[in-house]
């Protein structure tokens, strides 16, 4: 009886009986699996190669993200896209001809009309093919790759943008073998070795902070903007028992959002309810002198 795969499946993962797939994820009889012309390429840029500036500048919101990897399918000679992004990554995983196409084709789709900085985009890609793309995915899907070693959160991030592709059609059958592969490892890994339980970046900044300002509980604390980032943090600062969490954003709506998802929050494991709100942009200097730390 066979095991229920956690990944979702393709509409027809493809057999090589020729090939172990314990040995080898792009073996020579892989190349049926790829259109005439085409290899693995992937490129991007993640907080190795791009400063804050850069990845802020173009960060990509998660509405843009079903066109933005259409957009990338569409173009001639792209075969397929599986488009992941994170706070300090954004990453396309493509099925096309060669490195110099897939590097024009991110800097196209990506820059749009950002003339001005489009040359600082280009120059803050790197671009993986073949085998040397696979063993990126492998890094990155096991949290080798990120700020913080053994990034808990990766690897559900890397599902996602997977199953997105699988839902907007543009997963071709060389990107559904190495991504299940890509899953397969990472899971192995976490069980054979200390990475299991490895906490995410808002985890670890969580940590460093308890040790700087001597705890978390009783303290009140200001989170600027709305995502993961802050939406984690803001978990972690409830379950232990933070006095007060101001959320300033720039869009009010959001921020609201926000801090009534926290105060609706799972109530296990959690301290006294902490007082929080939103406040206005105009109000974020004033806030920043009432608070502990600043998130």
């Amino acid at each position: 009886m066979h095991s229920k795969r956690q990944q979702p499946e393709p509409p027809h993962e493809p057999r090589h009986p020729s090939v172990d797939p314990e040995i080898s994820v792009y073996a020579e009889s892989d190349i049926e699996l790829l259109a005439p012309g085409n290899k693995l390429v992937v490129v991007g840029y993640n907080h190795r190669t791009a400063d804050l500036s850069v990845r802020s500048r173009f960060a990509i919101a998660s509405e843009d993200l079903p066109h933005l990897t259409r957009n990338f399918k569409q173009l001639p000679g792209v075969g397929g896209c599986v488009l992941l992004t994170t706070c300090n990554r954004v990453e396309a995983y493509l099925e096309i001809r060669s490195e110099a196409e897939a590097e024009a084709a991110f800097v196209e789709l990506l820059g749009g009309h950002d003339l001005t900085g489009r040359d600082a985009l280009a120059r803050t890609l790197f671009c993986r093919s073949d085998t040397t793309a696979v063993k990126h995915l492998l890094r990155v899907t096991a949290g080798l790759d990120s700020m913080v070693m053994g990034d808990a959160q990766i690897l559900g991030q890397a599902r996602q943008a997977y199953r997105d592709a699988c839902a907007f059609g543009t997963a071709s059958p060389i990107l559904h073998k190495v991504f299940h592969h890509a899953f397969r490892c990472a899971k192995q890994i976490r069980t054979d070795t200390e990475l299991d339980g490895a906490q995410s970046v808002a985890g670890a900044a969580m940590a460093l902070l308890a040790q700087t300002v001597g705890g978390l509980r009783g303290r009140r604390f200001l989170l600027v903007g709305v995502n993961e980032m802050t939406r984690t943090a803001g978990r972690r600062l409830v379950k232990a028992g933070a006095a007060r969490i101001d959320v300033c954003n720039r869009t009010y709506e959001r921020g609201r959002e926000l801090a009534d998802g926290l105060a609706k929050g799972p109530t296990a494991g959690r301290a006294a309810a902490p007082n929080i709100e939103a406040i206005p942009w105009a109000q974020l200097m004033e806030a920043v002198g009432q608070v502990d730390a600043v998130i």
